[in-house]
């Protein structure tokens, strides 16, 4: 009897030790991109820290954020906040897990200062909407790139004279490209300072407490795991 009682109360436990799965959500296949893997395992870290699985889940021709909304992903680790759409289904973290910049990438036989934007025809990336809002502000000549590998080949191919892009996932999307590393540059002024928070659901907003918790404790602790972005992570907590 005493053994029965044991494995029931063993087999009681099971599901509150086992790691809950949460579906995150990014626009394109990460693998070749240094910057974005080493984000996506500072997220991983935490959430598995939080008690969940991280299962990333790409799908094209759409924004992170519109795939948070059409339910298709549990949450996004992208979320900028431009997109005020149905908010209130949303949870977002109360702080950026990141404080970057999108900067102007372009030929090094053309260089392109942002002065000079409005003069020629650039590219960025759909998934960076706040990147899109500002370019559409400043009336700039831009098409949509449907991930900063595709925006640096239309650099490549001089189908464009710039693109606007995340400084790290820039320089990563050039070194990954053997025809962009000896051609393609970042220039040195900044375009526009971009937020990075992690969102969910609203339907699992009882677990942004722990998921913050262990996203601050990462944050705090030792990011040489994470060269490419670690200047840019926040730290600020009070």
């Amino acid at each position: 009897m005493k053994h029965f009682l044991g494995f029931a109360i063993f087999l009681f436990l099971i599901p509150c030790f086992a790691e809950k799965t949460l579906i995150v959500g990014i626009p394109f296949s990460i693998g070749r991109n240094q910057a974005l893997t080493e984000f996506h395992n500072l997220v991983e870290a935490s959430l598995k820290d939080a008690g969940f699985k991280m299962v990333l889940k790409p799908i094209a021709v759409k924004t992170t954020y519109e795939m948070l909304l059409a339910g298709d992903v549990d949450a996004i680790s992208y979320d900028d906040l431009s997109n005020r759409q149905e908010r209130d289904k949303v949870i977002s973290t109360s702080f950026p897990i990141s404080s970057t910049a999108a900067y102007p990438f372009y030929r090094k036989d053309n260089p392109v200062s942002l002065s000079q934007l409005k003069k020629f025809k650039g590219a960025v990336s759909l998934n960076n909407q706040l990147v899109k809002i500002e370019a559409t502000k400043q009336h700039l000549k831009f098409k949509g790139a449907s991930n900063p590998y595709h925006c640096i080949q239309m650099l490549v191919d001089k189908e464009i004279n710039y693109c606007l892009i995340i400084k790290e996932v820039g320089l990563s999307a050039v070194n990954s490209n053997p025809l962009a590393k000896d051609t393609i540059v970042m220039g040195s002024e900044k375009f526009i300072n971009i937020p990075v928070h992690f969102s969910m659901k609203k339907s699992l907003a009882a677990e942004m407490p722990k998921i913050e918790a262990s996203l601050k404790k990462h944050l705090q602790g030792d990011l040489s795991k994470y060269p490419l972005i670690k200047d840019n992570l926040f730290k600020d907590f009070k």
